[in-house]
């Protein structure tokens, strides 16, 4: 009779613990979920925004001194219909393609970014490999990789 008294009281707790297990996880997730929501809401944590860093700030004596660059939207466009990613990147900013994701709107890849005029350097990051634009014949070697030219006026 003990034994059968001594099985069904680890049989009970085991139920028990299980019970509590399956309760306690996904309180667990909900919990930390609802912290990152608050933190998000009141300000504590910024969620997707990624905080952009100044490397160089423009020395100006006065307001009166010369009006600022225009800027120009420059569209940038790759036709790719088999790409599952496609980011840009380039001297405007730093050579990190994280910083500019593209949006899929058919077989297009598109992101507009606004440039003063210039020549800038630019090139896709399709699913990893580096690509020069297909649309523009002036092409230039940096740090080992083909990548266009680009003259905004």
């Amino acid at each position: 009779m003990s034994d059968v008294s001594a099985r069904a009281k680890w049989m009970f707790w085991l139920l028990a613990l299980s019970a509590f297990a399956l309760a306690a996880v996904p309180s667990a997730l909900i919990l930390e979920k609802s912290r990152d929501y608050y933190r998000f809401v009141t300000g504590w944590q910024p969620g997707t925004l990624k905080p952009s860093q100044v490397r160089r700030v423009p020395v100006r004596d006065s307001l009166d001194d010369e009006p600022p660059p225009d800027i120009r939207f420059v569209e940038f466009s790759l036709l790719d219909s088999k790409a599952r990613s496609v980011r840009l990147a380039g001297n405007f900013n730093q050579w990190q393609p994280q910083l500019l994701p593209m949006a899929r709107k058919g077989r297009f890849w598109r992101v507009i970014v606004p440039l003063p005029p210039g020549r800038y350097e630019y090139a896709f990051e399709r699913d990893g490999a580096w690509v020069p634009d297909p649309k523009l014949p002036e092409k230039a070697v940096v740090d080992g990789r083909e990548v266009s030219i680009l003259h905004v006026r």
